[in-house]
């Protein structure tokens, strides 16, 4: 429900976000070469974000058969661009934050740190 209409109008309404419905792309991810990978989705919140990228990199190694890429290394990317990840590992500010819905709209596997984190 609209907590704000409620509180200004005195009337119970259903509410919903727009579910991104305006985004054209669909989950691509790239199947070969060096540009497989896994985005690192930080919001640019976080100074040492590249940094931090590099060390999880070195962290999994080999392991792990796609690259870990920090978002902030391409400033803003193109939905089809973003659909393109095998995967994205947000670590949000925001439990309200559009890129949320914005990746599922896309069907691109997400990961999102538990609450604690």
């Amino acid at each position: 429900k609209s907590e704000e209409f409620l509180y200004q109008v005195g009337v119970e309404v259903p509410f919903l976000r727009p579910m991104s419905v305006w985004i054209n792309a669909s989950y691509n991810p790239i199947t070969t070469g060096p540009f497989r990978g896994v985005l690192l989705h930080l919001r640019g919140r976080l100074r040492v974000e590249a940094f931090l990228t590099d060390i999880m990199q070195n962290l999994v190694g080999s392991k792990l058969p796609l690259r870990l890429v920090s978002s902030a290394a391409g400033g803003l990317l193109p939905f089809k661009e973003l659909a393109r990840f095998h995967a994205v590992v947000m670590l949000p500010y925001s439990p309200q934050l559009c890129m949320l819905r914005h990746l599922f709209r896309m069907a691109v596997p997400t990961f999102v740190p538990d609450r604690n984190l």
